[in-house]
């Protein structure tokens, strides 16, 4: 219960529902969850793994895990298993635990990733840094163009002035050819 005060009188007065807020934290992950009994039926399941499953969550509750992830049995502790949902084709990583209550085994939490997103992900990265180095590329060549073109003006400004009399571009005789035209 949490209570709201201002000096003198209590505001409000709100019940909280742990379970109910444990269960709505659960649901909203992206990852898929799936929870077992000791016999190895499945007692809860959230959003994103009965979307994996292309199962409705009520239509999967209390059947055998057997029936629904045969890959991971017979079923004991495991990380990160790759497993491809054969009914919808999803790529997932499975990582099983055992789930205590007061020191008595109760039965297993399964995390399913969803690796297609990650595959997704992946090649969406991969589109960016092929973009990437392909801007890089371009940008490499027109640097190299254009260097090219300075060295090419340098070398025909710098055969420009070879040919002029010295005294047109020496600073010792500026506007000396001038003057010596209106002769």
């Amino acid at each position: 219960t949490v209570t709201l005060f201002r000096p003198n009188a209590a505001i409000s007065q709100t019940e909280m529902d742990l379970p109910e807020i444990l269960e709505q934290l659960v649901q909203q992950m992206n990852d898929g969850v799936v929870v077992l009994n000791s016999n190895e039926e499945i007692e809860f399941i959230n959003d994103a793994a009965a979307k994996m499953f292309g199962i409705g969550r009520k239509a999967i509750l209390k059947k055998s895990v057997a029936q629904i992830l045969p890959e991971l049995m017979p079923i004991s502790e495991m990380q990160n298993i790759p497993i491809e949902i054969k009914s919808t084709g999803v790529s997932t990583s499975a990582s099983v635990s055992s789930l205590y209550a007061n020191n008595i085994f109760i039965g297993y939490r399964i995390d399913l990733a969803d690796l297609s997103k990650s595959l997704k992900l992946r090649r969406q990265n991969s589109l960016l840094e092929k973009s990437f180095q392909d801007s890089l590329n371009s940008i490499n060549t027109r640097y190299f163009k254009l260097q090219e073109h300075f060295r090419k003006q340098s070398q025909f400004l710098e055969s420009l002035l070879n040919y002029l009399p010295l005294r047109l571009w020496s600073k010792e005789s500026v506007g000396a050819y001038s003057q010596q035209n209106k002769k």
